[in-house]
């Protein structure tokens, strides 16, 4: 143990004297001095310094220049000034490298100064702006009021009183008017890019929307298309797939309907273009109808001539067409009679003049000793042996059909059809498809 601790102190020892003797043997003159900057600047240096300094917020860069390297140093308030003094220099004749040490500066007294000396330079820009600003503002103006004027005017309006198509002519011109006032007014503002980026995005931004907004587009044409097709009108009775109603009004996505109840129904356009409806208004005359079943005994052309009279006699059924009656079915419960009438909607009511119809024929019924069926019950019982039922005698169920009664089709709507096809022929916009001139 004792011979290994000596022999590690003998190499200790040769390093060490190995080290001193190599120190020893190297001359200062071999030593490279480090490159220092030059004490006094060079002209790049001081130009570098000038232009520099005529930049707003560089002027605590310092600039230091040694055989063509340039050392930026001092602190700036905001970062791109760092790149641009770095721009600068690089930009400099006789600039080998650049060597950017420039910080930003944490001083809260410069930085407040700077946040405020900045909002006093643009206050005072906004200031030189307003009126500019004013005009162009009241130029928009000017062109909405005059689209706003020009769409109120009666030559605008589409003939035949379509409200809903003149409130879109309105609205188109008011918005096409605006839309001018506004490009004009960035041109004045010197925003022309912004007017061209807004012209050039529009028909980009047409498809995205119509792709987004599908359902919405689609009610919005159906609607149009319902206002030039005009399959109704406000306060028409409709009735369209299984909704029933009266109209209320079209707007641009909605079809607004009050039920007969009284509440407000919202059917979408596009299912409103596209459903089966049935307009029971544009027709001024419609016809109403009722059953009732007499006792099979009764005598039916008196219960037919009865209840006619009676139905002839009411306010309201019109004399032409002429109520009718006829049988509808007869059955061993009785004998089910069914009269109609026609009556003049913008006068009367269609459920209150049906319902004094039948209360009127049901009380001239009961006058007459007309009844109603009744419940009968057959007791059979074992018949004697030898005797056979009587024949069936011909009673006042049974009654001989009158001579002339008149089977012939039923030729009511014919002169009312006559008179609506005369009217498609006579205007050649109303493209009568079934009957073509």
């Amino acid at each position: 143990m004792l011979r290994l601790c000596r022999r590690f102190a003998l190499v200790l020892v040769l390093a060490c004297a190995l080290s001193f003797s190599a120190l020893a043997q190297t001359s200062p003159s071999s030593i490279t001095p480090s490159p220092t900057l030059s004490p006094q600047p060079s002209a790049a240096a001081k130009a570098l310094q000038a232009r520099l300094a005529l930049v707003p917020g560089m002027e605590g860069v310092r600039v230091r220049e040694y055989g063509g390297v340039v050392r930026l140093e001092g602190a700036v308030l905001r970062a791109d000034n760092r790149d641009i003094a770095e721009l600068i220099a690089k930009q400099e004749d006789g600039v080998v490298a650049v060597q950017n040490r420039i910080q930003l500066s944490a001083s809260l007294a410069q930085r407040a100064r700077e946040a405020a000396q900045d909002g006093l330079e643009r206050g005072q820009r906004f200031l030189l702006f307003m009126p500019l600003l004013l005009l162009a503002a009241l130029m928009v103006w000017g062109f909405s009021r005059t689209g706003r004027w020009l769409g109120h005017r009666p030559w605008l309006h589409f003939p035949g009183s379509n409200p809903y198509l003149s409130t879109l002519s309105r609205r188109l011109v008011q918005w096409v008017f605006f839309a001018i006032g506004a490009i004009i007014a960035l041109d004045l503002l010197g925003a022309t890019k912004v007017a061209g980026a807004l012209l050039g995005s529009a028909g980009i931004m047409g498809v995205v929307i119509g792709f987004a907004f599908r359902d919405i587009v689609e009610n919005y044409l159906a609607g149009i298309l319902l206002s030039l097709r005009r399959p109704f009108a406000p306060r028409d009775h409709v009735r369209i797939d299984s909704h029933e109603g009266r109209v209320m009004t079209l707007q641009t996505r909605t079809t607004v309907l009050m039920t007969l109840d009284g509440n407000e129904l919202q059917l979408p356009n596009a299912t409103v273009f596209k459903a089966v409806i049935l307009n029971l208004s544009r027709n001024p005359k419609r016809r109403l109808e009722f059953a009732l079943t007499i006792d099979g005994k009764a005598s039916i052309s008196t219960a037919l001539a009865l209840g006619l009279e009676k139905i002839a006699q009411i306010n309201g059924v019109l004399a032409e067409p002429a109520p009718a009656g006829r049988v509808e079915q007869d059955s061993p419960s009785g004998t089910e009679l069914r009269f109609t009438a026609w009556i003049d909607q913008s006068q009367n009511d269609l459920s209150r003049t049906r319902s004094e119809c039948i209360r009127q024929v049901k009380n001239a019924f009961a006058a007459a000793e007309i009844a109603a069926p009744s419940t009968t019950y057959t007791i059979i019982t074992q018949k004697p042996a030898g005797k056979t039922a009587p024949a069936p005698q011909a009673g006042a169920a049974l009654e001989e059909v009158a001579a002339g009664t008149d089977t012939s089709v039923n030729a009511e709507l014919d002169a009312q059809l006559d008179a609506q096809l005369q009217g498609y022929e006579q205007d050649p916009k109303a493209g009568n498809l079934l009957n073509p001139a």
